[in-house]
């Protein structure tokens, strides 16, 4: 709902209105975002984010815990790349004590 929210915020800023690009429809309840169901919704988003990548079967994944699994799938990254990032993260953290954002996103 949120998301919708700012969609219809950026559109009206460029001049767009709210029903433009397979937009809600504003006559459905709000608790779905205007959608008429939860799959036509879902299947917006999945067009707008992006489908998570099926890393059941890549090697690394048995040495990622839960979160971190779903961090890959979601952020569409592979296990071994997840796991050398996290290892040059911990080492430099390792040395220098800590690790900052504009550190780790250099490393991206």
């Amino acid at each position: 709902e949120i998301e919708a929210a700012a969609e219809a915020k950026r559109k009206a800023s460029k001049g767009q209105s709210a029903t433009d690009d397979a937009a809600p429809n504003p006559s459905s309840t709000s608790a779905l975002g205007g959608y008429r169901s939860t799959a036509s919704a879902l299947n917006v988003w999945r067009q707008r984010r992006g489908v998570g990548l099926d890393i059941s079967g890549l090697p690394g994944v048995d040495k990622l815990t839960t979160r971190e699994a779903e961090l890959c799938a979601n952020a569409r990254l592979l296990p071994a790349h997840y796991l050398s990032l996290k290892d040059v993260m911990m080492r430099d953290a390792e040395v220098h004590g800590h690790i900052s954002k504009s550190d780790v996103s250099a490393l991206f």
